[in-house]
């Protein structure tokens, strides 16, 4: 006999949904969404540079600084990438 497995939608956990529904209502990022560690393939598609770039470009003081998360695991904080942006951005004139 085999047995049906069924997924069912797991629902947010209750506790300060509200806070993430009016954040998310108004248009703003949470501080956990905007504060989380964004790893290197996801990087490279947010900014378009390649591993090089990026790795010149922070050697020089031009972009955010890696952190390291153990090993050869490191990241960026989403924050300080959006911030990077909105900066060259706002430097296009």
């Amino acid at each position: 006999m085999t047995k049906t497995i069924t997924h069912e939608a797991v629902e947010p956990q209750q506790k300060g949904s509200r806070v993430l529904r009016r954040a998310a209502e108004r248009g703003k990022a949470t501080p956990a969404e905007s504060d989380r560690i964004v790893r290197k393939p996801e990087l490279f598609g947010i900014v378009g540079m390649s591993d090089t770039s990026v790795w010149r470009m922070e050697a020089a003081g031009q972009f955010p600084k890696r952190l390291r998360l153990g090993g050869s695991a490191c990241g960026w904080l989403l924050s300080e990438i959006n911030e990077w942006l909105a900066e060259r951005a706002a430097a296009r004139g």
